[in-house]
Formats: structure tokens, sequence, C-alpha cells
């Protein structure tokens, strides 16, 4: 579960109360549903397994949130992007804010660069030009960055 990408504590919280727990942790076998306990012994057993994987360091909210943000940047999306992935993975707001703060991001010039991979020539065609808009707003830009990017509407 953890090998595929990085994962939130509550993220994994969830999935771990969802499916049960099956592996191996500290050399033995665990290998529990959620049918086979009380809610308040899984409940239990999920957060010892929480716990020792932060101990560990192979569960971090802070780490998850740099991925986040590196992917999501390199990938052309903005801001609003970010913050709706972030509660999607139930990631602190500060955690990401820190993240992104570390990157010192320029919204702008990530939203041209987004823009000029997507769209060439828009500026003489308005239908173009406003399909543009739409494109950086499901990117997740907001509408000051938008027209920054796009400038003027032709014509």
């Amino acid at each position: 579960m953890l090998a595929g990408r990085e994962h939130s504590v509550a993220e994994l919280r969830r999935k771990l109360t969802q499916s049960g727990l099956r592996g191996k942790r500290s050399g033995r076998s665990v290998d529990i549903t959620a049918a086979e306990v009380t809610a308040v012994h899984m409940s239990q057993l999920v957060e010892d397994v929480l716990t020792g994987l932060q101990e560990d360091n192979l569960l971090s909210d802070e780490r998850c949130a740099e991925v986040l943000v590196t992917s999501l940047i390199n990938r052309g999306y903005g801001p609003h992007k970010l913050q709706q992935e972030s509660r999607k993975r139930s990631i602190d707001f500060s955690l990401l804010q820190t993240a992104i703060d570390a990157r010192d991001v320029d919204w702008s010039a990530q939203a041209s660069a987004a823009l000029s991979r997507r769209y060439a020539g828009f500026a003489d065609d308005r239908a173009t030009w406003e399909k543009a808009g739409r494109f950086l707003q499901r990117r997740g830009f907001g509408s000051k960055t938008i027209l920054d990017a796009l400038g003027e509407p032709p014509g």
C-alpha cells in the first residue's frame, strides 16, 4: 500500500480502516480484517501501525505535502489544484503552504508555461483565447494569474 506513492497519515488511516490490516510488521505476519475485531480494537491496531510507520520515518505528512507540491507544479498545475488535492488527501493546509513557500513559485510564469505547452498563437482568435482561459482555470490558476498569462482579449 505504501509502495506506489506517498500517503498522508489520515489517508492511510482511512485505507487501513476500510480494508483491514495485512502484511508484516516487525518480523511477524499480520492478517486481520475489520470483521474479525471490534471497531475499538481495529481502531487501536490501525493507530499502532500508523505510529510505528511514523517512528520508522516511512510515513510523513510533511514529505507527502512536498512530493504532492513538486509533482503538481512539475505537471503545470496552479495553487487551487494543489489545495484541492491536499484536501482530497487530508494534508493540513499549513504543511501544503510550507512546501509551496519552499519552492518559491512564480504562478504567472507557471501559467504561461502551461499555456505555451498547450496553445500556440491563441492571441489572434477570441474563441481560442477563451478556451485557453478555461484550460488554465481547470489547471487550478486564479483569474488574475490567468489574465496575466493571456493578456488582453483579442479584437
